[in-house]
C-alpha cells in the first residue's frame, strides 16, 4: 500500500475481486440449466441408449395402396364412358 494512503481508506480491489461479482451473476444464472440437466439428463441418455440398440433401416419402407375394390373400379369405368 502507498505511504501516502489515508489509514480510514480501504485497501484498493485485488486482481479477482473485480471479477467476482460477474462470476457470481453467472453462476445464479447457471443453475436453472444445471436443475434441468439433473431433472432430465438421465432420459435423454436412456433414450439415446434405446435408439442405438434399435436395427438400422437402410432405407424406409415403401408404403403402396390397398387394391381398390373391383365394384368401385367398374363403376368408375362407367361414369367415364357416360361423361
Amino acid at each position: 500500500m502507498p505511504s501516502s494512503s489515508s489509514p480510514n481508506c480501504p485497501p484498493p480491489p485485488g486482481p479477482g475481486e473485480a471479477f467476482e461479482e460477474p462470476l457470481a451473476e453467472s453462476y445464479a444464472e447457471a443453475w436453472h440449466y444445471l436443475d434441468q440437466w439433473a431433472i432430465h439428463g438421465q432420459a435423454l441418455f436412456a433414450i439415446n441408449a434405446l435408439a442405438q440398440k434399435q436395427p438400422k433401416a437402410s432405407a424406409p419402407a415403401l408404403v403402396t395402396a390397398p387394391p381398390v375394390p373391383k365394384a368401385a373400379a367398374a363403376s368408375s369405368a362407367v361414369r367415364r364412358w357416360c361423361a
